[in-house]
């Protein structure tokens, strides 16, 4: 069985760098990009990503249905990147707008749960990127305070199964558990 390890942090904390250097040490990697180009900044965002990581990485674009991915090419490598959990919460919400707040919920929540299950039955090692929005204040309106409490809900779900937790902060990870 391998290893979950969850790196959080907030936007533009050094995150996903230091998560690629530990992803580093395995030759097979398969990289899971939850983000979409939804304009110019984030596709210049994306093309900086895809330029540092190794070109023998495999990446798979997936925005919503990771768990999906990890069944099925999870096992084929030693290693598993998904940048980042925070997009693919976002992804959800977005994609599964027409259900009510608690359908929404049962949603997320079946979809992680099935997510960590699958990585529990795998022998690579995952490492997952997070954002962590609790730090600041509290949302001006309903969609900004579910997602938050959906991005909680979920950093501790992952949480609670990793062996390691890091927290990057002005480009310096400290170990949290």
């Amino acid at each position: 069985m391998g290893k979950l390890t969850l790196i959080l942090g907030g936007s533009n904390s050094g995150k996903s760098e230091f998560t690629e250097n530990l992803a580093k040490k395995h030759s097979d990697v398969l990289y899971i990009a939850t983000a979409e180009a939804i304009d110019d900044e984030i596709k210049m965002k994306l093309k900086k990503h895809r330029e540092s990581r190794p070109p023998e990485w495999k990446t798979i674009e997936e925005p919503v249905h990771i768990d999906n991915v990890i069944e099925k090419e999870g096992d084929k490598f030693s290693a598993v990147l998904v940048e980042c959990i925070l997009l693919c919460v976002n992804n959800m919400i977005i994609k599964n707008s027409h259900l009510n707040d608690d359908d929404l919920e049962i949603f997320i929540k079946n979809k992680l749960s099935r997510t960590v299950k699958t990585i529990k039955s795998s022998n690579a090692d995952f490492y997952i990127v997070s954002g962590e929005v609790g730090l600041g204040l509290i949302g001006e309106n309903k969609l900004a305070r579910l997602y938050g409490r959906f991005l909680g809900d979920t950093n501790r779900l992952l949480a609670e199964d990793a062996a390691e937790v890091f927290f990057v902060v002005a480009g310096i990870p400290t170990k949290i558990k």
